[in-house]
């Protein structure tokens, strides 16, 4: 008996004394045994991908938010910097962190030459405004501080709204969007009408005038945001394909909403259902089109996807 006690213990002694993570995840000599799908760390260096690392078992790694990273890919802070010729930092505590009352000042500030209020004071972007007397800009951003009241932060959740006074924004924003001459702001007020008019509901107007103002050719950042609104109203009308079309062309669009853009794609192509490819990427207008919808199918499970690696590269060897 005393012999079982004495093997006992030495098998827990050994036990302890070997580390737990020799068992786990400890060195391999395959460099790829830690992955869960084809697309790891190894693709590149640049942190726009690092949400779709470990795709299939995302949870057990780090739910890493995109918002955290900074706004060095947001594209809306980039516009800015060059329409006020101001620093990004300038811009994000205009455009993001301003209240709804400091940018009324700001108008006043731009009309009527009254003070800046105190948390725009010596702002570089809010001072270019003022010095260029650009009511147009300044109106702008007041109309979108206006309603962000109103529009539900979580566009899947059905929630009530006030489609009165939504329907009273987007005609102020189709009104502005007529008269407006800037290029810059005109692609602007084109975006908050799609915007306002699916969170309104009105996603047949939403997909209309996303396809009557804006154009493969249309570089504005906005255009990314609108196409995922038309992409999101294609969904919601139960335009599956299409909607998968569009948040595929608006995958490469932006650094900051790849997260976002690929969620709304699995959920229109029934999570990456590779039924679904052949009539989906038919509708692809051209070779990088057809090549970044297939990395897209291929970016979830972990399957063995080598072929459509291929079949990528041979359609577009360039793609990211």
């Amino acid at each position: 008996m005393r012999y079982k006690i004495c093997l006992t213990v030495f098998i827990s002694s050994l036990l302890i004394a070997i580390p737990q993570n020799s068992f786990t995840c400890g060195g391999s000599e395959d460099p790829y045994d830690y992955y869960t799908s084809f697309f790891s760390n190894s693709a590149g260096t640049s942190k726009v991908y690092k949400p779709f690392y470990y795709t299939a078992l995302l949870t057990f790694y780090d739910d890493w938010a995109q918002d955290s990273s900074g706004y060095e890919n947001d594209r809306i802070v980039q516009e800015w910097e060059d329409y006020t010729k101001s620093s990004q930092a300038a811009v994000v505590q205009l455009v993001y962190k301003s209240g709804k009352e400091d940018i009324v000042r700001l108008k006043e500030s731009v009309t009527e030459s009254k003070p800046l209020p105190k948390f725009l004071s010596g702002n570089a972007a809010a001072n270019s405004l003022i010095r260029n007397k650009n009511i147009e800009a300044v109106s702008y951003l007041a109309f979108a501080k206006k309603f962000e009241p109103v529009i539900i932060n979580d566009v899947w959740t059905d929630n009530k709204t006030d489609s009165i006074l939504l329907n009273n924004y987007i005609a102020e924003a189709n009104a502005a969007f007529t008269k407006a001459s800037d290029p810059f702001l005109k692609s602007k007020w084109a975006f908050q009408r799609c915007k306002l008019s699916f969170y309104n509901n009105r996603y047949n107007d939403c997909i209309r005038w996303y396809d009557d103002y804006f154009t493969d050719a249309n570089t504005a950042a906005v255009n990314q945001l609108a196409l995922s609104y038309k992409g999101g109203s294609q969904y919601r009308l139960g335009i599956k394909s299409g909607a998968a079309y569009s948040f595929s062309k608006a995958f490469p669009l932006s650094g900051n909403n790849k997260k976002d853009n690929f969620l709304g794609f699995l959920w229109a192509t029934d999570f990456c259902n590779a039924a679904n490819i052949p009539t989906y990427t038919a509708q692809c207008k051209n070779n990088p089109e057809k090549a970044n919808m297939l990395a897209l199918f291929a970016l979830y499970g972990t399957s063995y996807k080598l072929e459509t690696l291929r079949s990528v590269y041979e359609l577009n060897p360039s793609s990211a």
